[in-house]
């Protein structure tokens, strides 16, 4: 089968990310370009005939937010919820993390933004989820000009922040997989 029905008619979207469950589900995550000029989220769930159950966008928690954002990888969890990640603009002038959970049924669980607070860009290029449903963000930060360095953050099931490190990179950017992951 194939499908094109990516995202709402007259907004230009694309896919960058895609994981399948154990039924043959198929979660794409990607954005949209929407007519305001933003970039916002947008995660599918297909079932395995490529009939779409439901699609979600995502552009911030509130109306106006700065938003402007760019989903860069999915994961799942044991429980069939999905986790999105990647970076968005902060509401200062760095980006910032960016990440957002929905239960099976396309419900929005939580999301969770992080670097707004600090200096220079924090920019998510992966995710995973542990079997206790703890979700990890990694991707990379530059606390000064010429520094960049790797992050991972740690997120309970319910959304609340519970740890972090962060590993000097210096002056290399960071390192990644053939595939584009990032490697910790």
């Amino acid at each position: 089968w194939a499908s094109r029905d990516l995202g709402p008619a007259g907004e230009a979207a694309g896919v960058s990310a895609m994981v399948l469950s154990a039924a043959g589900d198929i979660f794409l995550a990607g954005n949209i370009h929407a007519a305001s000029g933003d970039n916002r989220y947008i995660t599918i769930r297909k079932d395995s005939s490529g009939k779409t159950l439901w699609e979600r966008v995502y552009a911030g928690e509130t109306e106006g937010d700065a938003f402007n954002g760019f989903a860069k990888r999915i994961a799942l969890d044991s429980n069939g919820n999905v986790v999105v990640t990647g970076h968005c603009e902060g509401t200062g002038e760095y980006l910032e993390y960016a990440t957002v959970k929905y239960a099976p049924d396309g419900t929005q669980v939580w999301a969770a933004r992080y670097g707004a607070e600090l200096e220079g860009d924090h920019i998510a290029f992966s995710v995973g989820v542990d079997g206790a449903g703890n979700v990890y963000v990694g991707g990379r930060c530059h606390p000064s000009v010429h520094d960049h360095d790797w992050l991972v953050l740690k997120y309970d099931p319910t959304g609340t922040l519970s740890g972090s490190f962060q590993l000097d990179g210096g002056y290399e950017p960071e390192p990644k997989d053939e595939w584009g992951s990032m490697l910790v």
